[in-house]
Parts: C-alpha cells; structure tokens; sequence
C-alpha cells in the first residue's frame, strides 16, 4: 500500500493505492498498479493480470514497469500540455508502450498467452478537475461530483481483447484497436478510485453472515465512499484489515488507486 499527499494547489489531497491478493490465489498476486504525479497531471493504470494466461502475476508487472520507464522517456509525457486531447495523449503513449513490449517479447521469445493483463488506464488534469479513463479490459472507477458517489463498470465477461493479442500489429491496427476501448472524460471530479474488477469480488464469511448488522454491510462503500481514515496515508489499507476481520474476504486480487480530500 502507498499512500501520499500531492503537491503545490492541490495540498489537501491525497493519492492512496490498494493492491491486496485474494484468497483463491495462495501464491501470487495477479494485480498490479502504475502511477505518476506531477504538478499539473496524475497519470495511472490498474492491472489485472488474467489467471488463464501464462504467469500472469508477471505480465501485469512488467505492464506496470514498462510505463514506469515510459513516464521518464516519452518526450510528450514530460513537455504534457494542459490542451492536449487526452485520448490523444493516451493512444500515443500506449503505441510507446507497444514498441516497448515488442521489443521484450522479440527478446525473450514470449508469447501471447504471457501478456494477458486488463489496463484500466486513467489521465486526471488538475487544474480542471477531468477525469479520463480509457478500458483495455474490464474493471471499473468511481468518482465523486457534488458529494456524490457515482460507479462506471466495464465488464467484458471475463474475454476482454487484450492488449497482449494486439500490440504487434503496425500502428495502424494496433491504433484501430485502441480507438474501440471504452473511454469516458467527465469533468468536475472531486475525488474519484480506479480500480480492478477484483472490486466485485467482496463475499461475507459464512461464519459472520448472523452478525453481519453489527459490522459493515457494504465494503465498496465503505472502502471508497466513507471518510473514515482518508486522512492517514494508510488509510485504504487499514479499512481493508477492518473488513477482513469483520468477515468480508475478496474472491479475486483488488488494485484501487484513490484519489480524495483528506
């Protein structure tokens, strides 16, 4: 978990990430998470890599790793404009971003089945308070406008097109595919958290169902919309440990990146 205060006008905010393995998975954690902030942008990815795929713990990071070195080369990522379209932005930093994985997948003799990972991928401008999010799988995000909790979902029934069947192909296709996924830019988000479709997932221990009114009876909310603990860089992290001992577990790996007042 991390967890950390942005800087210069937007003081009073904070940037948490979740990244928890469920019990079904005793070995690996399947999830990963990208994310970059400066003064005028946050930019980020939720990964969820797909448990039919070879190694998938592995394609997700790699995925994550990947744009990490993107977030110090891209020479549009560093000079970002604050008039750039933001699809824009985006489908050329996944172009980069395919260049990238070829070029590790040429190396190491990969093959598709080891690069089935979702990207639920997101821009936030700050000045404008936009939220761009674009989907290469399912997952989800929530945002807050006027103090008001609102879900998007994309569920692609467990057989997203993931990028791993699609990165190979010349631009021209592979930017064909891009301009396909699901995207959304809502303005005037307050707060909003990007998550895995592992969101989904919470079930209450049979053992807790009797006492189930005397503990917390809806984990996304209380995870995502209560403002208890957003004040600690913790946060996010101890709310889970509340639920887990309340008997609320996760069937698939979770990833949340938060972003709210604290």
């Amino acid at each position: 978990m991390v967890g950390y205060l942005t800087k210069n006008f937007h003081c009073n905010f904070m940037i948490s990430v979740l990244n928890k393995r469920s019990s079904n998975h005793p070995n690996w954690c399947e999830d990963n998470y990208y994310l970059y902030e400066d003064d005028k942008i946050i930019v980020g990815a939720a990964l969820d890599g797909c448990s039919s795929g070879n190694d998938s713990f592995w394609a997700s990071k790699t995925f994550a790793y990947i744009f990490k070195t993107l977030s110090k080369e891209w020479n549009n990522f560093i000079a970002f404009d604050l008039t750039m379209d933001l699809d824009n932005f985006t489908n050329e930093l996944l172009v980069n971003f395919a260049e990238k994985l070829k070029i590790i997948t040429d190396t190491l003799s990969l093959t598709d089945m080891e690069l089935l990972s979702t990207i639920v991928f997101f821009v936030y401008r700050k000045s404008e308070q936009k939220l761009f999010v674009k989907f290469l799988g399912d997952g989800a995000f929530y945002y807050k406008v006027d103090g008001e909790l609102q879900l998007i979902e994309n569920d692609e029934n467990n057989m997203p097109l993931y990028l791993g069947y699609y990165y190979d192909n010349s631009n021209g296709h592979f930017l064909n595919y891009l301009k396909t996924r699901v995207k959304y830019e809502i303005a005037n988000v307050e707060e909003f958290a990007i998550c895995t479709d592992g969101i989904f997932s919470f079930s209450i221990q049979e053992s807790k169902k009797e006492s189930l009114e005397k503990n917390i009876e809806n984990p996304i909310n209380y995870l995502l919309a209560d403002n208890y603990l957003t004040h600690l860089k913790s946060g996010l992290s101890r709310k889970f440990n509340i639920l887990s001992k309340s008997g609320w577990v996760i069937e698939d790996d979770l990833t949340i990146i938060k972003y709210s007042k604290i």
